[in-house]
């Protein structure tokens, strides 16, 4: 069919045939958001688990140095200190965006289409409120400590026992991270149509 400029343009006037090379924009839009989310899961997991691994080697150095006295111990003493004074705002800035980003994901999984998923996307709703849980919590342990530390009254050998507490339920909370990691790979953004008739795509 001509066109104003003299061009041959085949699809004007045109209308492609159903299941034939055709694309549903509504299902192209869902699995574009979908990949989006999965990606969002995913970063916030890998973030979440950095943090946690630098608490667990930050609280276990303290540990591990908390009792050692003389000058034989000077440069473990300026590590643990230079440590004391830069955990707080790496763990700080890390707990933060794994918060932002399990926000971001749980909004996302739980976003509607009427046409494809009217209730969300199901398969995300679970790690990503695993997600958003995991990042609440995430810098508590931290946080215990440094209020231990500043506290009057905090004897030392109560500062020992929170350290190792700790440093346990950073483990566990880094563990918690691994399995929502593992989750957020194993989610298929890939939307597939129903190919029966009067039924909504998949």
């Amino acid at each position: 069919m001509p066109v104003p400029d003299g061009r041959y343009n085949p699809l004007v006037g045109q209308t492609p045939a159903a299941g034939f090379g055709s694309i549903d924009p509504v299902l192209t839009e869902v699995q574009r958001k979908r990949s989006a989310t999965r990606k969002v899961s995913v970063a916030g997991s890998i973030i979440g688990l950095i943090t946690m691994m630098i608490q667990i080697i930050f609280t276990t150095y303290e540990l591990l140095t908390a009792n050692l006295q003389g000058e034989e111990y000077l440069e473990l003493a300026l590590l643990a200190l230079l440590m004391m004074i830069v955990a707080p705002f790496v763990v700080g800035f890390g707990w933060i965006v794994t918060f932002m980003l399990g926000v971001i994901a749980c909004i996302r999984a739980n976003s509607r289409t009427p046409q494809v998923q009217p209730d969300g996307w199901d398969d995300a709703k679970s790690p990503t409120l695993m997600l958003l849980v995991a990042s609440i919590v995430a810098g508590l342990p931290t946080l215990a400590i440094y209020v231990a530390w500043f506290s009057e009254g905090s004897s030392e050998s109560a500062v020992t026992s929170l350290l190792v507490a700790c440093d346990l339920v950073e483990v566990l909370i880094a563990a918690g991270f691994i399995v929502v990691l593992r989750m957020s790979k194993a989610l298929d953004p890939v939307v597939r149509a129903s190919h029966s008739p009067g039924t909504q795509p998949a």
